[in-house]
């Protein structure tokens, strides 16, 4: 700029005229270098007379500290060319990126879809994801699609949208529980947006102001080593002692049980009555809307309290009764009118209960205790909101619980259809001894149970016999009671084939070909014994039989063609012998 300026002057006449000098100054926030109206007045031999000192570039490292002061202030992402374009020329592209990359104040996502860059400052991002959520408490939309997600994001850029959102900023997000992926595929659940969404209005309006204080990473860093046990001591400091010993003893808060009003009354020296009624004041104060100046000091210790935790734990919804942490987080929610339920050892934050009717359309018992399955439905009711992960937790206690009512026969059946195959009752005893070590049952308590339910009249659950001695399998996998025991099967084969071929004997490999027809499942020994000892068939010949009713003309005419038969066959091998010699 000097040098042009330099140049200029020395083609103009008049060395003693006056120019301009300008300074060149960025605003934060925008995208474009200015010139202020501040003008300092340099007279040409000043400009001539510059020298080497004063057109000397400024230190690499402070030119790269000027620029991340310069970005970290903006309010929306921007790519690195934008970047480059502020840098003087000949910088060192490949360090400077490295440098924003390094930067923990700005977070960086690549887009394969557009091929591009992008920087946005933490601070930004943390206070787009605050206001968002805020967003979705007003409308009560605690849920949206991918894509909707992507075109809500998009007022990050300066112009255009994003198809998808990116992957970068969407876990910068579910690192402090403002967004969570949702069990069904192609969705996003906002978990801190949904306990807003149960808040009044001003208490919405007083998150968002505590939200904005989290914004700078050290404060948020601060507020976050707080524990809930000294949100609840700083908000129960407004009472007198005995509301506070009160309090406690009711709530379950540390270091004390849940007591009675009689209990509370004998340890504080008054009556239940006036137990009850310090209880009453608590809640009367802090139920009273709008907030007043005498109670604002206790929502904003249990709000944030509230928020932190959830924030702490990535916003998760569910909370373990076991844990030390339920009463405290249960006593938040309840001071901030704040609905939950409990299901099994679960504490569900957001909801006064949970629609288990919606499960009632599990029809088969391994339904009803597949986690899977279970939450697949609860995703389609009530609990909608909560992220994949509370989910599975209520969905696994219900499955826990369920487990927990089964029969002896549902737990024979579920083993049975967790081996697969048509097995004998003395492997599913094996199998079911593993399964359930706490419920151990005999090989004959299970052959009673496999029994009893593959009776015809009964086939609880669709277990049958197969026509195997002790050995059961299920209608779904496309098994069937014999109708016929083997005997019987075996001979409706041979007096079948016996009339069709003409009353031939019927060979014993043509019946062990047809009896499949009878039977999915044979024993080879048990079918040889059939057919040899059936009381129903005569063995006239070696392996060849025939219905053992027969005329005596019947049995005339059978002898007759087997010596037919025989003399064909002595025939054919003496021609084939002479044939031989003839030869030789």
């Amino acid at each position: 700029m000097f040098r042009m300026l330099r140049s200029l002057l020395r083609s103009v006449s008049n060395p003693q005229r006056q120019t301009f000098r300008p300074q060149m100054s960025v605003e934060p926030g925008q995208m474009k270098k200015t010139v202020t109206t501040s003008l300092e007045i340099v007279t040409p031999s000043e400009i001539l007379n510059w020298e080497e000192p004063l057109l000397q570039d400024e230190p690499v490292q402070d030119v790269v500290s000027n620029l991340l002061e310069t970005f970290v202030t903006y309010n929306r992402c921007f790519t690195f060319n934008e970047v480059l374009d502020w840098a003087d020329e000949g910088a060192d592209g490949d360090k400077l990126r490295q440098s924003f990359v390094d930067d923990p104040r700005f977070v960086c996502f690549y887009l394969q879809e557009c091929s591009e860059e992008y920087f946005v400052p933490e601070r930004t991002l943390f206070r787009w994801w605050s206001h968002f959520s805020l967003q979705l408490a007003g409308s009560r939309q605690p849920r949206l699609t991918h894509r909707q997600l992507a075109m809500s994001m998009s007022s990050l850029r300066a112009d255009g949208q994003w198809d998808v959102p990116p992957i970068a900023a969407v876990d910068f997000g579910r690192q402090f529980g403002f967004v969570g992926s949702a069990w069904s595929s192609g969705h996003y659940v906002f978990p801190l947006a949904y306990i807003l969404s149960n808040m009044t209005q001003p208490l919405r309006q007083l998150s968002g102001t505590i939200l904005e204080t989290f914004e700078c990473a050290e404060k948020r860093e601060l507020v976050l080593k707080q524990s809930l046990a000294d949100a609840i001591k700083s908000g129960l400091s407004h009472f007198n002692q005995r509301a506070i010993e009160v309090i406690k003893g009711r709530e379950g808060l540390p270091p004390y049980n849940k007591m009675t009003l009689e209990q509370l009354g004998a340890i504080q020296g008054v009556t239940r009555e006036r137990i009850r009624q310090i209880e009453s004041k608590f809640w009367r104060r802090l139920s009273s809307e709008p907030i007043t100046r005498s109670n604002y000091p206790i929502i904003l210790a249990f709000l944030t309290g509230l928020l932190v935790e959830i924030i702490r734990c990535r916003g998760t919804l569910v909370v373990n009764t076991e844990s030390e942490q339920t009463a405290l987080v249960v006593f938040l929610s309840r001071c901030l009118s704040i609905p939950q339920t409990e299901i099994g050892r679960l504490v569900v934050l957001g909801v006064s209960n949970i629609d288990l009717s919606i499960l009632a359309q599990l029809n088969s018992i391994t339904q009803q205790i597949d986690p899977d399955v279970i939450a697949t439905q609860l995703d389609a009711g009530n609990l909608a909101f909560l992220p994949a992960g509370d989910l599975e937790q209520i969905a696994q206690t219900n499955a826990i619980d369920k487990t927990g009512k089964l029969t002896k026969v549902d737990k024979v059946y579920l083993t049975l259809k967790n081996i697969g195959e048509p097995v004998h009752f003395s492997d599913v005893t094996e199998v079911y001894n593993y399964l359930y070590p706490q419920d151990h049952m005999t090989e004959r308590n299970i052959h009673a149970v496999l029994s009893r339910c593959a009776h015809p009249d009964s086939e609880q659950h669709g277990i049958v016999w197969v026509g195997l001695r002790g050995t059961y399998a299920l209608k779904e996998w496309g098994y069937e009671r014999p109708s016929l025991s083997i005997f019987d099967a075996v001979a409706e084969i041979v007096e079948e084939k016996y009339e069709q071929t003409g009353q031939k004997p019927v060979p014993i490999a043509v019946i062990q070909a047809e009896i499949g027809k009878y039977r999915q499942v044979v024993n080879s020994t048990s079918l040889v014994i059939a057919i040899q000892c059936n009381p129903r068939l005569e063995q006239v010949f070696k392996d060849t039989f025939v219905p053992k009713d027969l005329s005596e003309q019947s049995r005339q005419e059978i002898a007759e063609d087997e010596t037919d038969r025989i003399l064909k066959e002595f025939q054919s091998e003496l021609d084939h012998r002479s044939q031989g010699h003839s030869g030789a």
